[in-house]
């Protein structure tokens, strides 16, 4: 069957793609005996917690019945969503209870009044409106009034109205905290622009009510997946992260908030973060440079010679006295405009900054100073961790900062981030700092409790008709043809990827060449000096930098992974080496009887 000139080209097409054409029918037959013998679940479907027949029956055709039949029901599983939040409340009760009885309340707590920007799906909302009906249920009662959200991107700002009717969406954070600057203190509220163009006042919280800040601002420019990238951004850098938590902050002291929740990604620079809102700044965290790229590059350096570049933080003297920052270098976090009221060291304590103290400079009205020889000056040392600038600020307020991991408060998810919390001075009564941060943190990790339900409790099954629609559309001519353009030229280089300096030189194993040259080396050339990594060294999803993904077996989602990212196929591919070193099958965590 192989002879003539048709045969001569099938050998060859099968030497060009690396494969004899029996090595091609090894494949199959490897691929009809795994599907022969599918590997073991771990569990089988009727054993797991919460899962019912007739659930699953409904689900698969809830769309099919008429009357009396929810339809799309989500899942096989008896899954209530709002059972993590109401045991949470539970939890708080005794607590609740203690403090309205010292208050002397009967069983009322002061009403939250809650905004939130950058707002996304608004979930504090939602889990806030649970708690409150399940403390209510035990006799607590806890007003939550949510008055305002701040969303830039469309499709949320359309969930958010959808499932919040009457509440405000405003449509930028950065305009929302100039309008509330330059409003405060004038006669009426101030005006923002909203998610439908129009302009409605931004709303202010009634005498008693309080007033609590969510915020999850951008956290791109600090993820840790930016340090591949050469790009990751610390606070005035001018990268959205940076925008957007500033803007946060400007609103925070305009609309002076008795709270702030701040969320964020661990590798944001936290310690400067709180040093912002607090005026609190340690020389040690001022100092240091967030990590942009791979480690051997060590950190990011700024070319101060450069036209409108800002190469050192710079205090001004002002009538008064007052020494004001009046330059920021990107890296410093310090507030512009920000004056100098004291430094403060564990041995020497707080020292007022006043004329005697800046008489060493020799300053002159409008005269500046740079940060590090201020700080010569003044006898801070770098290395001592206490040393501390504290400046004057709007509104006082206190902060302090936690990690957290969604898996211990009842999701099946690994996703750690860290909070701040922020509050006004008084808002604790004679609570000092320390303590406040020590009760706020324990409370937190109160609440962590075990998983009741199982990853799968909370997808759709693959017979789902959402799933089966979602899939055809998927397999269209124009979807395939968007995955062409996805997986197009060499994705290590040329690719239209977002990523692709993030895989240039297999991912970080480019630092490992003798010569570190991002720009010229190849990907041929990589492998050939030692990147350490074999070109085609990806067995389940076997994408390289000339091939999209083609996966093992044909009846798996190509469809849906062709739309993957590079970055979700490689999880892939690590999940099954490591169930292979567990001893178990390549796509099954089981290891063999």
């Amino acid at each position: 069957k192989g002879g003539g000139k048709g045969g001569e080209a099938k050998a060859a097409g099968s030497k060009a793609a690396g494969l004899t054409q029996a090595e091609r029918q090894e494949e199959r037959e490897e691929v009809k005996v795994l599907w022969a013998n599918p590997p073991p679940q771990v569990l089988k479907k009727a054993e797991v917690p919460g899962y019912s027949a007739e659930r699953e029956k409904l689900s698969l055709r809830g769309h099919l019945i008429k009357g009396g039949v929810q339809p799309y029901l989500d899942t096989p599983f008896d899954l209530d969503v709002t059972l993590g939040v109401k045991q949470q409340a539970r939890k708080l009760l005794p607590l609740l209870r203690q403090a309205l009885q010292k208050a002397g309340e009967a069983g009322g707590l002061p009403p939250v009044h809650l905004q939130t920007v950058c707002s996304g799906t608004d979930a504090p909302a939602i889990a806030l409106s649970i708690a409150s009906k399940a403390l209510a249920a035990e006799g607590v009662h806890l007003q939550v009034r949510h008055e305002m959200s701040c969303e830039k991107e469309p499709f949320k700002q359309a969930y958010i109205a959808r499932n919040f009717p009457g509440v405000p969406v405003f449509s930028d954070v950065v305009e929302l905290a100039e309008r509330a600057a330059a409003g405060k203190g004038q006669a009426g509220a101030a005006m923002a622009t909203t998610s439908f163009g129009g302009e409605r006042a931004i709303p202010d919280a009634a005498p008693g009510e309080l007033k609590v800040l969510i915020a999850g601002t951008s956290c791109k420019d600090f993820s840790a997946r930016k340090r591949a990238t050469g790009v990751k951004l610390d606070i005035e850098d001018g990268g959205t992260s940076g925008e957007t938590f500033l803007a946060t902050v400007d609103y925070l002291f305009a609309a002076e908030h008795d709270l702030l929740l701040l969320e964020n990604v661990i590798t944001a620079p936290w310690a400067k973060m709180a040093g912002f809102i607090t005026g609190r700044a340690r020389l040690v965290d001022v100092f240091s440079s967030i990590q942009s790229s791979a480690k051997s590059q060590g950190a990011k350096k700024v070319d101060s010679t450069k036209a409108g570049v800002i190469g050192e933080t710079l205090l001004e003297l002002e009538d008064g006295g007052r020494l004001v920052v009046s330059q920021v270098f990107p890296q410093h976090g310090l507030r512009l405009g920000a004056a100098l009221r004291a430094t403060f060291t564990k041995k020497g304590g707080e020292v007022s900054i006043d004329a005697a103290t800046l008489a060493p400079l020799k300053l002159k009205r409008g005269g500046t100073v740079e940060l590090v020889k201020l700080c010569g000056a003044l006898g801070l040392s770098q290395d001592d961790k206490s040393a501390t600038l504290v400046f004057e600020m709007p509104v006082q307020y206190h902060a302090t900062f936690m990690a957290v991991d969604t898996k211990k408060y009842g999701l099946p998810q690994t996703r750690s981030r860290k909070y701040l919390l922020a509050w006004k001075a008084g808002t604790y009564g004679g609570l000092d700092e320390a303590t406040v941060a020590a009760s706020w943190k324990k409370l937190v990790q109160s609440l962590e409790t075990t998983l009741d339900h199982p990853v799968e409790a909370f997808l759709l099954p693959d017979s789902s008709d959402r799933i089966r629609r979602f899939r055809d559309v998927l397999r269209s001519p124009i979807a395939q043809r968007l995955a062409a353009e996805q997986w197009g030229g060499d994705l290590y280089t040329t690719n239209r990827n977002a990523n692709t300096r993030y895989f240039l030189g297999f991912r970080n194993c480019i630092h490992m060449l003798p010569e570190r040259d991002h720009t010229n080396k190849s990907v041929n050339d990589a492998a050939e000096l030692g990147a350490n990594m074999d070109i085609n060294a990806r067995p389940l999803t076997r994408w390289g930098p000339q091939a999209p993904p083609k996966l093992l077996s044909p009846y798996w989602m190509q469809d849906v992974c062709g739309f993957w990212s590079q970055h979700s196929l490689d999880h892939a591919e690590i999940k099954a080496i490591k169930n292979a070193e567990a001893g178990g099958g390549f796509v099954s965590p089981n290891p063999p009887a």
